[in-house]
This record gives structure tokens, sequence and C-alpha cells, in this order.
């Protein structure tokens, strides 16, 4: 699995996760799990990013979200691995924040846009596929609309320090393309992802 999962927030009238706050960055951990059987999606390490402070409110919000999954699949009479699939979602939305007090806060959000994709067929998908049809295989997956509902808190550790944890379902459909010699073979992958989250940010200015 590869490390990404950068997350972008900004609220336009959001509670900040410290006083004052312009900018703060830190680390996320993410849980994924994948609805579909034969993906499975991976857990990842990436940045956090927290923008602003201010009150209650409606505000847009802007976002990344990458993950990867591993997909598995019947191959010549018997299940494998038979690739890895990354999505790279570009989101925009719009959501509100709620102030529970001076440190803690509430937020929900919809997002949207579009996610960059590509897939890598593992060796031995690639040694039993040219098993039965010798020659070049090409991969294409292309890009695909992704919806992204989600709701977090943030809570004041102090001055410079904020945690944030939240949690969000990931709607992602791609289709997967294989071409060999003996045809092409294209199919939809319901990547649809439930993932829980919890990063650490410390204010920069």
């Amino acid at each position: 699995m590869y490390v990404a999962g950068a997350t972008l927030l900004t609220f336009a009238g959001s509670a900040a996760a410290q006083e004052k706050n312009t900018l703060a960055v830190g680390g996320n951990f993410t849980l994924r799990n994948a609805t579909d059987s034969e993906a499975h999606a991976g857990n990842d390490i990436g940045l956090k990013f927290r923008f602003g402070h201010g009150g209650r409110g409606w505000g847009w919000q802007v976002g990344l979200g990458w993950f990867d999954a591993d997909v598995d699949r019947e191959l010549a009479g018997r299940r494998i691995e038979f690739g890895e699939i990354k999505i790279k979602p570009l989101m925009g939305g719009y959501g509100y924040t709620y102030p529970v007090s001076k440190r803690l806060s509430l937020e929900a959000a919809l997002s949207g846009g579009f996610a960059f994709t590509s897939f890598e067929l593992t060796p031995q998908a690639v040694q039993l596929l040219q098993a039965q049809a010798p020659g070049a295989i090409d991969v294409d997956s292309g890009m695909v609309p992704v919806l992204r509902p989600e709701a977090g808190v943030w809570y004041d550790l102090g001055k410079n320090w904020g945690l944030g944890i939240g949690m969000n379902f990931m709607v992602a459909r791609p289709s997967v393309t294989v071409r060999t010699s003996a045809g092409t073979d294209s199919r939809r992958l319901d990547l649809d992802t439930f993932a829980i989250s919890a990063g650490l940010v410390y204010r920069i200015f």
C-alpha cells in the first residue's frame, strides 16, 4: 500500500482546531473498508491541513482523499489477487460547522468531484493472462466521478495543537479495462469505501 491521503478543509464559517489559527499542518491516520468483497481498501498515513478560524455557519470545502485498494478476481478457474487500483480524487463541496464550546466543534459536509485512477496488474495476473493469450497486455481505468458525505469533530488541545477525528463514505465506481490478444474485458469496480480518520495538527501561523 502507498502512503497518501492528504486532506484539505476550508470552511468559511468553521471553528478552527486552535484559537486564532490561520494555518495548521500535521499528520493523519485513516482506516478504510470497501463494501465490495473483491476489493480491499488500504489504510494510510498522510498529511492533514486546517485553515482558518470562525464560528457557526455554512462554508465551502475543498479536499483530496487519495487511497488505493487491492482487487481480487476469478482467473483460470481460481480466485487470485488481480491488481492494485489507486484513486486520486479532487473534490469541492459545502458544509456546516457547529461550535459546541470554545474548544470543541462539530462539522458535516458533502463533497463531490472527479478522481484520476490507475491500475497495475500483479505478476501472477500477468502470467495467467499471457498463458491464455500470449502478447502485450494493456490496462486502463480512466477517470471517475466521486461523492463523499462526511462528518467530524475538532478539539482544541491548546494554543498550538488541535485534534481532528472524522468519518466519511466515498462513492467511487471506476471501470477497469484489460486488453489482450484474446479481446477486451471491461468491468466496473464497486469501490464505495467507509473511512475513519484521526489527525493531529500544529498551528503554523
